[in-house]
């Protein structure tokens, strides 16, 4: 008989290869970090002794003096100004309330994006989440400020809907991720001071590992997901973890599909990264796994259901049916993507995905409907055809407004901004999704004027 634990050992060591199981650490509830300089006169928490101070360490954060934050009053966030904002976030720590910290850092996100819309012209959004799809879609946000934004997101309304409590130790990627979101409106939409450069230190000790993730290289983010010594940060929290796995998904890196696994394991009933690694699964031609993770979100509280998930499952029975061609999948898609949830008539994703499908049931009329509704829906937002043309955009906005077009049947417009997405990215990265549903699209649309165009497009 083997010794004790040795089963469970060579099982660990077999799922997650040369990551072993010490290096999944359970979740824990550090005390509260040193107050912020911000606050006034106080009597400062009981400090821990210094051996259990230095194993917290990876969990605390402070904001910095203010006069390093001057900068910040030169902005409003409503009514308030960021730096009263960010006063106001500091004594929520102080108070020991992780899910108001969650909640006013969303409530900072969701006005700076709001005052980045208003510098640029561009529409302000009646959600959060419209905002930024917008600055995403114009280009006025990179990938990585924007995952910041949406992750803050995310936690608020989780503590807004008491979905669930927000852990002590998520605060400090709470705090990072808003370093990083304050840092770039500053720098992006600050005029006179954004050339200044910052006078700060980082706000948590998270900051330089999700800084990486944010704005490094695809290799520097990989790294930190490959070195064993760098797993016990990136799986301390559910919030890191989901931020971690989306970034290494999204750039398609080789250990997405260990981390993700990981970030499971770790957080089973964590929705994100059940979206997360059901997205992995979707991507990697893997539909089945999946439907298997998300059909407990979509069949449990409808209260709960987000597009998010909706879209992620509705790709997943799409690949299945460009996989098998069997009708039943297809119409499981289209199901999926008309599931009535809140503000799916404002998201121009779902509906340009409703048009694609029903398409493909030879529903013409019905494609053409809710084509015209994703292009109304991006013109709202002052995101068109002519803009896409012209300027630096985001490379979805052109790929949709692409779709968008073909479908409703300005053919000579759709065949130009195909072109355009086709030269804006590389043959592995998302024009590869674009070029497979095209290829589809040319099959239903035999007679299109430019079919040869956009055929040689997605041959090459």
């Amino acid at each position: 008989m083997s010794p004790a634990g040795t089963s469970s050992s060579k099982a660990t060591a077999a799922k997650y290869g040369s990551w072993p199981r010490r290096y999944l650490p359970k979740p824990t509830r550090p005390k509260l970090s040193v107050v912020s300089s911000l606050l006034p006169p106080h009597n400062p928490p009981h400090t821990p002794p210094p051996f259990i101070k230095f194993a917290l360490m990876s969990s605390t954060w402070e904001l910095p003096h203010e006069a390093s934050l001057a900068v910040c009053a030169n902005f409003h966030v409503g009514p308030e100004t960021l730096l009263d904002e960010l006063k106001k976030l500091a004594r929520l720590h102080l108070a020991g309330l992780p899910d108001a910290v969650a909640f006013y850092a969303g409530r900072i996100v969701e006005g700076l994006a709001s005052a980045a819309l208003q510098i640029h012209h561009l529409y302000a959004g009646s959600t959060v989440i419209e905002s930024l799809d917008t600055l995403a879609l114009s280009g006025k946000v990179s990938d990585g400020a924007l995952l910041c934004g949406h992750a803050i997101r995310r936690l608020a309304n989780e503590a807004r809907h008491l979905e669930r409590s927000v852990l002590v130790d998520e605060e400090a990627t709470i705090v990072a991720l808003l370093q990083l979101w304050v840092e770039w409106f500053v720098s992006a939409c600050g005029a006179s001071t954004a050339s200044q450069s910052f006078s700060w230190n980082d706000w948590s000790s998270r900051t330089p590992m999700l800084r990486t993730l944010a704005a490094g290289s695809q290799p520097e983010m990989v790294a930190l997901s490959t070195h064993e010594d760098q797993l016990q940060p990136l799986l301390a929290d559910s919030a890191t973890a989901a931020f971690v796995a989306e970034r290494l998904v999204d750039c398609n890196a080789a250990t997405a599909d260990r981390f993700t696994r990981a970030a499971k394991d770790r957080f089973p009933h964590n929705r994100r990264i059940t979206q997360i690694r059901a997205l992995h699964f979707s991507r990697a031609q893997n539909p089945e796994q999946a439907i298997r993770l998300l059909l407990p979100l979509r069949n449990g509280n409808p209260r709960r259901l987000d597009i998010e998930t909706i879209g992620i499952l509705g790709g997943a029975y799409k690949t299945r049916w460009l996989q098998s061609r069997i009708s039943a999948h297809l119409k499981c898609a289209y199901d999926t993507y008309t599931l009535p949830v809140a503000d799916a008539p404002r998201s121009h994703y779902l509906q340009i995905n409703i048009a694609a499908t029903a398409l493909w049931m030879d529903k013409a009329a019905l494609a053409r409907s809710h084509a015209q509704a994703a292009i109304d829906l991006l013109a709202e937002q002052k995101i068109t055809s002519d803009e896409a043309l012209e300027g630096t955009v985001n490379y979805w906005m052109v790929a949709t407004l692409a779709e968008a077009q073909l479908l409703v049947g300005n053919d000579w417009l759709a065949s130009v901004l195909y072109a355009k997405a086709s030269a804006t990215d590389n043959p592995t990265g998302p024009w590869a999704r674009t070029a497979a549903q095209l290829r589809v699209h040319l099959e239903f649309l035999p007679k299109t004027r430019y079919w040869e165009t956009m055929h040689a497009l997605v041959s090459r």
